[in-house]
C-alpha cells in the first residue's frame, strides 16, 4: 500500500442477502502535512528541494524506509524542530496542491514550469499576461517576485495553456 489513504469493505449478511459497503479513510500521522495522501508521490514532489543523490535514494527504498527517509528529510528542514508541526512541509505541499489545481494540462500541475516556480517561490507579486502579436497564438505570462528581485517569463507557444519557462533560471539553485 503506497498511500496514507486506505479503503476497506464491510459485508453485511442477513437472510442470505449480502450488502457491501466500501469506506475510505485517511490516517494522519503526527507531524505530516494534511495535504499528503501518498508517500511515494510526496517524495517525488520533493525533487525541487532535495539534491539528486537523496532524490534517487528515496525512490529506490522500500515503503517503511521511504517513510523514515521522508520524515528525516523534513525534520532536517523544519524551521521549528521543537514543535510537532512542520510549517515548511505544510506550506510546501499546500503549494503543490495549488499547482495541481491551477497549472495542470499534459502533466500534473506540480511538474509544470509554472508549478515548479510557484512551489519554490509562492504566489508572484504580479502576473502580467500578454499576447505581443495578435496575429500569433503565442501567449506570455510574466511573474514578478519583488522580494527576490526576479521575473520569470512563461511562453505558451501553441495557445493550449502549456506555459514553458522562457527565461533562464540564473543562479536560483534549481536542479
Amino acid at each position: 500500500m503506497n498511500s496514507l489513504k486506505n479503503d476497506f469493505s464491510v459485508i453485511l449478511k442477513q437472510n442470505l442477502k449480502n450488502k457491501q459497503k466500501n469506506i475510505s479513510f485517511s490516517k494522519f500521522k503526527s507531524g505530516i502535512s494534511s495535504y499528503i495522501s501518498n508517500i511515494d508521490l510526496a517524495i517525488k514532489q520533493m525533487k525541487y528541494i532535495i539534491d539528486d543523490d537523496k532524490y534517487e535514494r528515496s525512490n529506490k527504498k522500500f515503503r517503511k524506509d521511504k517513510e523514515n527517509l521522508f520524515y528525516a528529510l523534513w525534520k532536517d528542514m523544519d524551521p521549528t524542530p521543537d514543535t510537532e508541526h512542520n510549517e515548511l512541509m505544510d506550506e510546501y505541499y499546500k503549494r503543490v496542491s495549488y499547482a495541481n489545481e491551477n497549472f495542470d494540462g499534459w502533466k500534473d500541475g506540480w511538474e509544470t514550469d509554472r508549478g515548479m516556480i510557484y512551489i519554490l517561490f509562492g504566489p508572484p507579486d504580479q502576473v502580467e499576461r500578454t499576447n505581443p502579436s495578435m496575429a500569433s497564438s503565442t501567449l506570455y505570462q510574466i511573474w514578478t517576485y519583488n522580494r527576490i528581485s526576479k521575473q520569470f517569463i512563461f511562453k505558451d507557444q501553441n495557445g493550449f495553456g502549456d506555459f514553458r519557462l522562457d527565461s533562464p533560471l540564473n543562479g536560483i539553485g534549481i536542479r
